[in-house]
């Protein structure tokens, strides 16, 4: 019995980086995406600690190259605050802008990235470098 050949066709154009971002971000489980969401964004919020606050789809997403629906991020945005390592900034003209909490400033100061936290908890060894 002969097999029959099979014919693959690949796709040799390039899709737009956000396309491709999306399709990384769908292949990724729900509890690790928000995990580098969470690590990323402490960490922006850590190293620009002199500014008062920072957009978080501005200054933190499009910076990192992450275009996201607004209804996730909107799910990222309450993720993100239900944590208490960040608040959101109210006054005129702070929508949308976040700033880290007086535990979010220590949890960093001391652990250094949001993974690094984690594996404390569970008790594994701490990268400093994170």
């Amino acid at each position: 019995m002969k097999k029959k050949a099979r014919i693959t066709q690949h796709n040799t154009t390039k899709q737009p980086e956000a396309q491709q971002q999306q399709k990384q971000a769908q292949s990724m489980d729900q509890p690790t995406f928000d995990r580098n969401v969470m690590d990323a964004t402490l960490r922006v919020l850590f190293e620009n600690a002199d500014k008062n606050a920072l957009d978080l789809r501005t200054d933190i997403f499009d910076k990192a190259n992450l275009h996201l629906s607004d209804s996730e991020m909107e799910r990222l945005w309450d993720v993100l605050i239900s944590s208490g390592w960040v608040s959101p900034t109210i006054g005129f003209g702070h929508a949308g802008k976040l700033e880290l909490t007086k535990a979010g400033f220590q949890m960093m100061s001391q652990y250094g990235s949001y993974t690094n936290y984690l594996s404390a908890m569970r008790g594994t060894t701490i990268d400093p470098k994170a």
